[in-house]
């Protein structure tokens, strides 16, 4: 047979466990994950816009937009896809871009030259290509 303590009124309870540590803990990591997402984010950006969207590359493009043949061949307007084929030589970058319109697609092929010392992209080389294979100058 067991027997219980007897009951005690002035007996203090036991002491409530704090959930401090566990909103602490999240907010500490779930912070931490944001930082480092954050810092992911911005890093990934930054190096899209320097290797993919530079102003070289959209100085290629505006120019295939901006051309009559092109535009009767692929049509208006123009949308761009994600570059296929991105090759760097020295200060030298070889883009190959999809391109489409309402009457077809091509291709741009873009040769930019970074400045030495310096951020600015100089298009050296632009042309589209249609699927025929008819190259169609654009600089």
């Amino acid at each position: 047979m067991s027997t219980y303590a007897p009951f005690d009124p002035n007996a203090q309870s036991p002491p409530k466990k704090s959930n401090r540590w566990l909103l602490f803990g999240c907010l500490g990591c779930g912070g931490l994950l944001l930082i480092c997402g954050g810092v992911g984010a911005g890093f990934f950006y930054w190096a899209y816009n320097l290797g993919i969207n530079n102003d070289g590359v959209k100085m290629a493009k505006s120019m295939a937009e901006s051309s009559p043949e092109v535009q009767t061949a692929v049509g208006s307007p123009i949308t761009f896809g994600f570059p296929k084929n991105v090759e760097q030589q020295n200060q030298k970058i070889h883009y190959e871009i999809p391109m489409s319109g309402p009457n077809g697609s091509a291709t741009l092929i873009a040769d930019v030259r970074v400045e030495s010392g310096t951020a600015n992209f100089v298009v050296e080389k632009a042309s589209a290509v249609l699927p025929d294979g008819k190259t169609i100058d654009l600089k």
